[in-house]
């Protein structure tokens, strides 16, 4: 079989925790694997890590295995943050299950980048300060997607013209993370299912930690992908063993952002009809 429902990102929004307090609902099943990007048919990761993690699943046989221990829940669902940015996830889904509904939810864009490069970095996969990355990935020929999968716009109208907006849920991070139980609620009750279950929502899940653990083979992998020239420059700019986890956004980076994402989120502002002048502010404070 296939699911009802999917999450289909964005990545590093708080996916993970949505994905774990759904999973919660004894009338929802949600795959044991989150992330098999059956619908991307591509691998969006660094290539240190797509070397150390190939959790993808690209068969349909594969895929259903997900769901072989569904017992009558009403709604049964996956998670896969790639599907949202993959520019033919969308077609992939409605060929496959058209009245499939799709949860959407978005993060201030310039947290969800910063997000984004802490967790390489963590990782180890990442060696670049976020100015230096974003500049690779500006110049094009990078794997990096700290900046386009922060995009949002373009990604929604995909779906909703082909799912239209009654089949999409959007949620934005700052609601699921201020309350919870409502935002839940709501999602129960778009689902089809129990609306006033209330799941335990005291945890946070695959939350980017501040510091970087040793991780030499996974620099050894991504150094090996990458051409001499890059390795080199990599090199100069941060030493491979430097323990010291990125600095919070300065104001000027933070603005950087904003200056890059404003005209998205105007447009996403139309296509959700909130106000979303909170991602346009900079904020000391943070």
């Amino acid at each position: 079989m296939f699911p009802t429902f999917l999450v289909i990102g964005a990545k590093k929004a708080g996916t993970t925790s949505l994905h774990n307090y759904l999973g919660e609902h004894p009338e929802i099943f949600m795959s044991a694997l989150k992330e098999p990007t059956y619908f991307t048919r591509t691998d969006p990761r660094p290539p240190g890590m797509r070397a150390l993690d190939r959790q993808m699943v690209s068969t349909r046989d594969e895929y259903e295995l997900l769901f072989e221990g569904v017992e009558g829940e009403r709604a049964v669902g996956e998670s896969s943050t790639a599907y949202l940015p993959c520019p033919d996830a969308a077609g992939r889904i409605h060929d496959e299950i058209p009245d499939a509904k799709l949860i959407v939810l978005l993060r201030d864009p310039s947290d969800r980048t910063d997000s984004a490069h802490r967790f390489y970095v963590f990782k180890g996969y990442e060696t670049l300060g976020l100015n230096d990355a974003i500049d690779e990935e500006l110049a094009g020929g990078s794997w990096r997607t700290y900046v386009e999968w922060s995009r949002y716009a373009d990604a929604l109208c995909r779906y909703r013209e082909l799912f239209g907006a009654d089949q999409i849920k959007v949620i934005l991070s700052d609601d699921l993370d201020a309350r919870p139980r409502e935002v839940l609620g709501d999602v129960f009750a778009w689902l089809g299912v129990n609306s006033s279950y209330a799941p335990d929502v005291s945890q946070r899940h695959n939350v980017t930690p501040t510091t970087r653990p040793p991780s030499s083979r996974a620099r050894s992998l991504l150094r090996a992908a990458m051409p001499k020239h890059a390795r080199e420059r990599m090199r100069r700019r941060r030493r491979d063993d430097d323990p010291t986890p990125p600095a919070p956004l300065s104001e000027e980076t933070r603005q950087r952002l904003i200056d890059l994402f404003a005209d998205d989120i105007r447009r996403v502002e139309r296509l959700i009809d909130r106000d979303l002048s909170a991602w346009t502010t900079v904020h000391p404070e943070r």
